[in-house]
């Protein structure tokens, strides 16, 4: 699944936040709270663009 598509997902809901950035970042579970924060701003800068 592209990065698009899971984005897609996020925003209607079907998958939460969580199953987002291990779609988006491959799986690197094990993330601190404030990691994922960190990450999830960076992914909405990209959208943002």
């Amino acid at each position: 699944m592209g990065i698009n598509e899971a984005y897609e997902r996020y925003v209607m809901g079907e998958i939460d936040e969580e199953e987002y950035l291990d779609m988006v970042y491959g799986g690197q579970i094990n993330l601190t709270r404030n990691e994922k924060i960190f990450r999830q701003s960076k992914v909405e800068e990209v959208v943002e663009r």
